[in-house]
Order: structure tokens, then sequence, then C-alpha cells
């Protein structure tokens, strides 16, 4: 009786192990290899590391035919490694390119772009996602890492159409104000330079002066000439 106590209590023990292990990690087949979802913040200090860092996380993106992913990993030259990337889990994969200082194996620095990025990108949320493979030397095994970044798909031509027409707009009517205050300043400028230089004339024409008196006796007007 005892015996069986104790084996279904190992039972329930690795029962309940073993569903703990799936809920928290569920495995995804990804090129042949098998991604178990670990967190960047969570990587063990043996397993490769890797972050993208262009675009960031949660922002917009154009649906456009071409789209660019740059990022940084822990690859060396002691690390035989390789980067992929999808959009939204479309497989197969795309291989990133080695943009490091070392050559075409530093994967130190990446990016990765996408030429057919309109038939995956979609409005509204976009999972981006970056994994790097590396091959362990001492077990000859790969061990692998993932990170993930959101992005939000907006109306591509059309809204770009509209933001130039826009654009254009407010350009113009910029121009526009301009002018006028050029065209003002310039006739403000001129009328300023005529009062400057306007000479007030007198007249010293000595036969056309005249002196008019007051006669006391006759109470009218004489005029002299000087």
């Amino acid at each position: 009786m005892f015996l069986v106590v104790v084996l279904i209590s190992v039972f329930v023990f690795w029962s309940i192990s073993i569903l703990s292990s799936i809920s928290i990690s569920t495995p995804i087949p990804i090129d042949g290899f098998t991604i178990h979802g670990i967190s960047l913040d969570n990587i063990p200090p043996d397993l490769p590391k890797i972050g993208i860092t262009s675009h960031r996380n949660g922002s917009y993106v154009y649906l456009s035919p071409e789209l660019t992913i740059k990022g940084t990993s822990s690859d060396t030259s002691n690390t035989d490694c390789t980067i992929l990337t999808s959009i939204n889990n479309v497989q197969p994969f795309q291989n990133a390119s080695a943009t490091g200082s070392q050559g075409v194996q530093d994967f130190s620095n990446w990016n990765s772009t996408f030429f057919n990025a309109t038939n995956l990108l979609r409005l509204g949320k976009n999972t981006i996602t970056s994994l790097i493979v590396c091959l362990d030397v001492n077990s000859n095994s790969p061990t692998s890492s993932s990170h993930l970044i959101n992005l939000t798909g907006l109306p591509g031509d059309d809204n770009q159409s509209s933001l130039s027409s826009v654009s254009r707009m407010i350009y113009d009517s910029l121009e526009n104000k301009i002018a006028e205050q050029h065209k003002s300043s310039d006739q403000s400028r001129t009328n300023l330079q005529n009062n400057s230089y306007a000479v007030p004339i007198h007249h010293n024409n000595d036969q056309s002066q005249r002196q008019s008196t007051l006669s006391p006796n006759s109470g009218q007007s004489t005029i002299e000439n000087p």
C-alpha cells in the first residue's frame, strides 16, 4: 500500500511539472530549430543574446514594399552564429546581413531588409521577430534566443499622398506670406526714402514779393514795391 501511494505521488508531481513546463514555454519549430520563446530579460548566461534597435517597439510604419530591421547581438569572432528575421511569423525566416566591424561573419550589428513587405505587413498590429542561432563548439548543438517587437501598420500610398498635399499647401501658404511681407517691407522702404530726399522749395523772387500796409487815413490797403 505504501508503495502505491509513493508511485501515485511521483506521477502527480511529474504531471504537474510537465504541465507547468508546457504552459510556461511552448516550443515553436522554425527552420529545423525548436524555439522555446525565452524572454530577452531572462536569457541564461550561456545563451546568445539579440535585440532589435530599429524600429523601436510600438512604432508606426507605412505599408510600403520595403522595410529594414536593424539590431545587435552577442555574436563575436569566437562564436558561429546566424540571425534570422520574420514579419508576422511568416516562414521561411529571412537571413539577416552582418554589419559588424569584423566583416561578413560579424553579427554583433546586423540588418535585414524585406523587399516584399507589402505582402507581409498588415494594418494594425504587426510582430517582428529576430532570432539568433549559434553553434555550441563544446556540445556541437545549436543554442538560440529571440527578440520580438510590435509595429503598427498605417495605410501607405494614399496616406503619404495626402501628407504630401498638405505639406505642399502649407509650404505654398508660407511662401505667399513671406512674399507679401517682403513686398510690404519694400514699399515701406521706398516711401521712407522718398520722404528723406524731399526738399521744400523756397521762392526767392524779389519781383513777386510785395508788402501790404494799411493806410491809417483812408482805411484802405495799398501795395508798395520795396
